[in-house]
């Protein structure tokens, strides 16, 4: 004899909350690739333009010298980024970008719970 069929478990649905998180997660990332996106094109028509402007110094950024583009571009790059940022800001944007959401969440209560004491100086 065929064996017995097995009771099929109907899956639970889909709360309104869990829906509107998926929806959430879902603008969030296409946000994430767009701004990617358009932010890699802007630094790819950057970097073309910076090459035209470099070959005014014929000798020193030819495309066979190793300070092409890259090194005098990587430098400004650098130095601009140190201007827009420090390093706690930087850490927080590490810390939330790549720990759990429960971690997250400790990790704001911990700063916005922590009592403020006094700078030495």
């Amino acid at each position: 004899p065929p064996p017995p069929l097995q009771e099929e478990e109907e899956e639970e649905p889909l709360s309104l909350q869990d829906d509107l998180e998926w929806v959430q997660n879902f603008w969030k990332t296409f946000d994430d690739i767009i701004f990617i996106s358009l932010f890699t094109q802007l630094g790819m028509v950057f970097r073309l333009a910076a090459a035209k402007w470099f070959s005014v110094f014929d000798n020193t950024f030819r495309p066979d010298s190793a300070l092409f583009v890259n090194l005098p571009l990587n430098c400004l790059a650098c130095w601009v980024l140190g201007f827009l940022g420090d390093g706690p800001s930087l850490m927080s944007t590490v810390e939330t970008r790549f720990t759990p959401q429960d971690l997250q969440q400790a990790i704001q209560d911990e700063v916005w719970n922590a009592p403020i004491s006094p700078r030495r100086h």
